[in-house]
């Protein structure tokens, strides 16, 4: 019996990778099958890869244009890394991750009452949930507050949709606080989710998040799959794909120090697989939401009546040139960060942000050193608010993560 009552928008009638180019960008796996790309074995980067400006420095090819000097680039506006860089479009993602599901939540009695979708920092697993959700017309389960948390107020379980036949939680990781008095409520929440108490649901959850809630409630889940990682052709694919042609254009993206090209839109098969973007795959760790990030932090033009921009027009085929550069600055952690910075670090990434308050309430400080420590970690490029919330930035991901692992501190598993 199908106790499911909205109806499915999602079109099974093709398989996934048919249905568009940046549907088959997406992959799923079980969550021990997270693999992060490698660099490619000729790149100067195989051995670390820490460094963007080494990235986008040049291979040392022949240029197919001049290259432009970088105090001549312009800053793109936001409509046009609109067009050229938007966000992945997570209801495509959302589209593959029905098919990995399959029909999981039809079944009257399924061996698993809920599964769990876990991924990195700016993985868009959460978004993913979202939108399985809405197709599905699944009830989202907004997280509890941060005093419903420390007060184990089990009125948050107890008002769980049980009308809904199906539910989504996106965040699992703003249920918990790795406080004394922050743990007891998501322990009542694993357990009567895995018990099939709450009925069916997709719950989401943060990589950094899920390494923590191991130990809290380490039971064996094979209720959970990830996001899996995006190697070079993958990335190629998605960032060529995001960008929107002007009618009858073609899009170039020109390394801005060399003059070669690292990628085409609209996109197509026989391109071959710039280096540069296999690189960037590396870099990220396999992250399609971080790469295309950081992809779009490095987009500009080059000024009118230059000669780079008249290189750029000349030929039968017309054709938008984007320069990708190198001055965005290094975010170097280490020489940053004292022991007070790593502990605001750390307490990010477990709990995918945090608002200012609750931070004070986590860590051994004052709450005068722990505001201090956030103004300096956004001053150094490292932590940014989002929506009320502090977290680390995208551009320090990476860096941040590898001093974090360098100090023995819990990491993810991604």
């Amino acid at each position: 019996m199908d106790n499911h009552k909205g109806p499915a928008r999602f079109d099974r009638s093709e398989p996934a990778g048919d249905t568009g180019q940046e549907v088959s960008v997406w992959r799923f796996a079980p969550l021990g099958d997270y693999r992060p790309p490698s660099p490619p074995v000729s790149s100067a980067a195989s051995r670390t890869w820490a460094s963007l400006t080494r990235l986008f420095g040049g291979s040392g090819d022949k240029a197919q244009s001049p290259a432009v000097d970088r105090d001549q680039l312009i800053v793109l506006a936001p409509e046009q890394l609109k067009r050229l860089s938007p966000s992945p479009d997570w209801a495509a993602a959302a589209q593959v991750l029905d098919h990995a599901l399959g029909d999981w939540w039809r079944q009257d009695d399924p061996e698993q009452p809920v599964r769990f979708l876990v991924g990195p920092p700016y993985s868009g697993q959460a978004e993913m949930v979202r939108h399985w959700g809405a197709a599905h017309g699944a009830a989202v389960v907004t997280e509890p507050s941060g005093e419903q948390i420390l007060a184990a107020d089990a009125d948050w379980l107890d008002h769980w949709p049980e009308a809904a036949p199906l539910w989504v939680l996106p965040h699992l990781e703003w249920c918990f606080l790795r406080h004394a008095d922050g743990l007891s409520l998501v322990r009542q929440l694993l357990d009567r989710a895995q018990s099939g108490c709450l009925g069916r649901g997709l719950i989401g959850c943060d990589s950094w998040a899920w390494a923590f809630l191991e130990h809290v409630w380490p039971v064996r889940r094979p209720d959970a799959f990830s996001v899996q990682a995006v190697d070079g052709a993958r990335l190629a694919r998605l960032l060529a794909t995001l960008a929107t042609p002007r009618a009858g254009e073609r899009i170039r993206f020109r390394n801005a120090r060399s003059g070669d090209d690292l990628l085409a839109a609209p996109f197509a098969e026989e391109d071959p697989v710039r280096s540069e973007i296999a690189q960037l795959a590396a870099h990220c760790r396999g992250i399609a939401g971080l790469a295309a990030s950081l992809w779009r932090r490095r987009l500009c033009a080059a000024p009118e009546g230059g000669e780079a921009a008249d290189a750029a027009t000349a030929g039968d085929n017309p054709t938008e040139v984007v320069y990708v550069a190198e001055n965005i600055p290094e975010v170097r952690p280490a020489a940053h960060c004292g022991e007070e910075d790593v502990l605001l670090l750390h307490a990010l990434l477990l709990h995918n942000g945090l608002a200012e308050p609750l931070l004070a309430d986590l860590l051994p400080l004052p709450a005068s050193r722990t505001a201090a420590g956030l103004r300096r970690l956004q001053q150094a490029g490292l932590a940014e608010r989002h929506d009320g919330r502090w977290q680390v930035a995208a551009p320090a991901y990476v860096p941040v993560r590898d001093l974090l692992a360098s100090r023995d501190y819990l990491c993810d598993a991604f």
